[in-house]
């Protein structure tokens, strides 16, 4: 990730094919939106970006769903849009709430790790 925009324009005109990759923003600031928004995902801020939506629904891989629980999660995704993110800060706010509260669910190792991530237009 970097800070700026234009620092991800130039790093991406370095690249051999700079056209098969896109800039995008990604923010948890709640008191701002980003240009031509996304959606919203939810996973880790740091570290290895981890997205909850990816681990439960597109490429289950670290903690996969209980099979038990597949009716229930898909009408908790039922509100994804085409880019299969939450169309609002408080679908995704509400979607962690409820993931929290699976036993299969990644934990976090501190209170708060898991932020709601919004992601735009670069």
């Amino acid at each position: 990730m970097l800070p700026a925009c234009a620092a991800a324009a130039q790093v991406r005109d370095l690249l051999d094919h700079p056209e098969d990759y896109e800039i995008v923003s990604v923010s948890r600031d709640v008191s701002a939106s980003a240009y031509a928004s996304f959606g919203f995902d939810v996973g880790y801020w740091g570290g290895d970006h981890f997205s909850l939506i990816c681990d439960v629904a597109v490429a289950p891989r670290w903690h996969p769903p209980d099979p038990s629980d597949y009716a229930e999660l898909a009408d908790r995704l039922r509100g994804l849009n085409a880019d299969v993110l939450f169309e609002t800060r408080a679908e995704a706010q509400a979607f962690l709430d409820y993931y929290r509260t699976k036993s299969w669910a990644e934990t976090e190792f501190e209170p708060g790790e898991f932020c709601v991530i919004e992601l735009g237009a670069g």
